[in-house]
C-alpha cells in the first residue's frame, strides 16, 4: 500500500510538472533596395528615406525577440515577443510594424491543430490557419545544423490558384525543422512538421532560434468566445477595407 501511494504520487508529480519547452528567436529583417539595385532609379531623398528605413530595421533586429513556449504532450504553443519601450530612434510604431512584418501576428495561440492569430490592428478579430488551406509540405533532403541539433528543409508547394500575394510574411518560403525535438513549435503560425521549426524564412525576415531549454511553465490560452474568426483572405480584405479607410479621412 505504501508504494502504491508512493507510485500515484510520482505520476501525479510528474504531470502536473509536464516538461514543456521554451525557445527564443531572433529575426533578421531584410533590407529594402536602393539605388544599388540596378532596377531602381531613385532620387537621393528617396534613397536617403530607404537608407533611414534599413537603419531602424537593423535596430528593430537586434532589439527583438519572439518566445515560443511549446507544451508537447497537448501538441499546442504559444507565441509571444518581447516587451520593449521606445529605444532611441524607434517609436512603438516602428517597433509594432516590425513585429507584424517579422511574424504576422504578434501573439499566437496554436492547439487543436490549428494557429489562432491575433491581430493589434483589428484586435476584435482572431485569423485561424492551417497549412492545409494553403500548402502541403514538401521535406527536401538538405540537412544542416542549428543549436547542435540536425535539421532538415521543408518548404511551402502552394496550392492551386492561390497567388504568391498572400505569402508576404504569412506563408514561409522555406522552413528547417529538428526531428529531435518531437513537438510543435514555430516562430510563426505554421507548425505542423514532425519536429520543432528552429529556422523560418519569409520574403521579409529570416527567423532563428538562438535557445532551446526545458521549462515547466503551463499554457493557458485565451477564449475565442470574445472574438470574431476569420481566415487570412478574409482578414487581408478586412485590413485593405480598414486602411482604405484611413486614406479617405486623411484626405477630408
Amino acid at each position: 500500500m505504501k508504494y502504491y501511494v508512493i507510485i500515484l504520487v510520482l505520476a501525479f508529480v510528474q504531470i502536473t510538472c509536464s516538461q514543456n519547452y521554451e525557445l527564443i528567436y531572433k529575426a533578421d529583417l531584410k533590407s529594402y533596395k536602393g539605388a544599388s539595385d540596378s532596377k531602381n532609379n531613385l532620387s537621393a531623398a528617396q534613397q536617403a528615406f530607404i537608407n533611414q528605413i534599413n537603419k531602424k530595421n537593423a535596430l528593430m533586429s537586434d532589439a527583438l525577440k519572439i518566445k515560443v513556449i511549446a507544451e508537447p504532450q497537448e501538441n499546442s504553443y504559444q507565441l509571444r515577443f518581447n516587451r520593449l519601450m521606445p529605444v532611441d530612434g524607434l517609436t512603438q510604431g516602428d517597433l509594432k510594424f516590425a513585429m507584424i512584418d517579422i511574424s504576422a501576428f504578434t501573439k499566437i495561440d496554436y492547439h487543436n491543430s490549428t494557429a489562432y492569430g491575433y491581430s493589434i490592428i483589428l484586435d476584435s478579430l482572431v485569423v485561424a490557419s492551417k497549412s492545409q488551406a494553403y500548402f502541403d509540405w514538401e521535406i527536401t533532403k538538405d540537412q544542416k545544423t542549428i543549436l547542435g541539433k540536425m535539421c532538415y528543409k521543408a518548404r511551402p508547394k502552394l496550392k492551386k490558384g492561390l497567388g504568391r500575394s498572400i505569402t508576404n510574411g504569412y506563408i514561409p518560403e522555406e522552413v528547417w525543422f529538428a526531428p529531435v525535438l518531437n513537438f510543435r513549435a514555430s516562430p510563426a503560425v505554421f507548425a505542423d512538421l514532425p519536429g520543432a521549426i528552429l529556422e523560418y524564412k519569409t520574403s521579409r525576415a529570416t527567423i532563428r532560434a538562438i535557445s532551446v531549454k526545458a521549462v515547466t511553465n503551463n499554457l493557458e490560452f485565451e477564449p475565442l468566445d470574445t472574438y470574431k474568426i476569420v481566415n487570412y483572405k478574409q482578414f487581408k480584405k478586412l485590413m485593405k477595407a480598414h486602411y482604405k479607410k484611413i486614406k479617405s479621412k486623411i484626405k477630408r
